[in-house]
C-alpha cells in the first residue's frame, strides 16, 4: 500500500481544525481538494485565522446553550469556501417549511383545545418556566385530576 504524503501546509490546516466542532471527514479527500485548489501558504493562514473567528462564535453560543451547527468536513469546508462564511452571533433559528408550520399550528390548536387553555398559557413565561416547561407541567395537572 502506498501511503499519502501530505505536505507541511496542508498538515498545519488539518490540525487546525477541532473534531469537537464536526467531523473532519476524510483526509485524504480534503488533501486532494487542497492540490486542486492550488492552496498557497497564505491561503492557509487567511484559512485558519477565519476557521479560528468561527469557532470561537460557535463556542460563544454553546456556551449561552444556543445551538450552533457544526462546521462541514474539511474537503467541503474548503472546497465550498466557507471560510467566507458569517457566521451569525445571535441564535440560530433552523427555516421551518409550510409543512412543518402547518403541522406546529395544528398541533397547537389541538393542544388548546383539549387542554381547555388559550394558547397564551403556552406562550407567556410569567412564572420563569419555558413553553414546553409548562406544557409538561399542565399535562401532569390534568393527569392527576383524572
Amino acid at each position: 500500500m502506498k501511503r499519502i504524503k501530505y505536505n507541511l501546509e496542508f498538515e498545519r490546516l488539518w490540525k487546525a481544525f477541532d473534531s469537537a466542532y464536526g467531523e473532519k471527514g476524510s483526509k485524504a479527500d480534503a488533501y486532494k481538494q487542497f492540490l486542486q485548489l492550488e492552496i498557497t501558504s497564505e491561503d492557509v493562514d487567511f484559512i485558519i485565522t477565519r476557521y479560528s473567528e468561527q469557532k470561537e462564535i460557535k463556542r460563544q453560543q454553546r456556551e449561552l446553550g444556543k445551538f450552533s451547527p457544526n462546521f462541514q468536513h474539511v474537503c467541503r469546508y474548503i472546497k465550498n469556501e466557507r471560510f467566507d462564511d458569517e457566521i451569525s452571533t445571535e441564535s440560530y433559528e433552523p427555516i421551518m417549511s409550510k409543512r412543518d408550520a402547518e403541522n406546529a399550528a395544528a398541533t397547537r390548536q389541538y393542544l388548546a383545545g383539549n387542554m381547555g387553555k388559550s394558547m397564551a398559557f403556552f406562550d407567556s413565561n410569567e412564572n420563569g418556566t419555558g413553553a414546553s416547561e409548562q406544557l409538561y407541567i399542565s399535562l401532569l395537572e390534568k393527569q392527576l385530576r383524572h
